[in-house]
């Protein structure tokens, strides 16, 4: 074994005894709130809501697309299980800087995840799911969003260095959109110029 595995190991034992010891009271990592609490406090709150093979709320509006078994990654919207006006918040970092860590990880966690698997060389030529994804997260305001899944949502919750925390997920069956979303003029303009490349489209 080596230095450096034993050196993770090592750590991956304190921050268990860490926890252990703190019990989310104490503070003994170093954060102002315990990730731990906040992933049980939205369990709480979910398990009703995601009872049912069934989800539907206002989208932010958000789409995930995964990068693993590329160019067949898993895709599809992000729905809270509920339905308000300001639901944008829930995607959009950029509006995060006076919010607490509390509140981004309610937002976060909070928001379902619909998957299948979408071939990425598709996107020009959607099918109907990928192409309701594709009105979906090019909507400007948020959008009354109903899916529909295999099973109820799995209640887990991931943290990673590499992404912003995940919620519930579930395999999906379909996904409407249940208004005619509208898309700004920005948007539809460089979506609709197949002659733009990917680079200044994106600016």
């Amino acid at each position: 074994m080596g230095i450096q595995t034993r050196l993770l190991k090592v750590r991956s034992s304190e921050k268990r005894s860490l926890c252990a010891a703190c019990q989310g009271h104490r503070r003994l990592c170093g954060k102002t709130v315990c990730p731990i609490l906040v992933k049980a406090a939205s369990h709480t709150r979910l398990e009703k809501l995601l009872s049912k093979p069934t989800v539907y709320g206002a989208s932010p509006p958000a789409v995930f697309v995964g990068s693993w078994n590329y160019p067949k990654v898993y895709a599809g919207p992000m729905v809270p299980p509920f339905s308000h006006s300001d639901t944008a918040i829930m995607d959009l970092p950029n509006h995060w800087i006076t919010k607490s860590l509390e509140q981004i990880l309610q937002y976060r966690l909070a928001l379902v995840r619909g998957k299948r698997f979408v071939n990425v060389h598709t996107a020009q030529q959607p099918d109907r799911h990928l192409q309701t994804f594709q009105e979906l997260v090019m909507a400007g305001v948020p959008a009354d969003t109903e899916m529909q899944f295999t099973k109820p949502p799995r209640l887990s919750i991931t943290f990673s260095s590499r992404e912003p925390p995940i919620g519930p997920s579930a395999d999906l069956l379909r996904a409407t959109v249940t208004q005619n979303p509208s898309t700004p003029r920005s948007i539809d303009t460089v979506v609709s110029d197949t002659d733009l490349r990917a680079a200044p489209g994106i600016v």
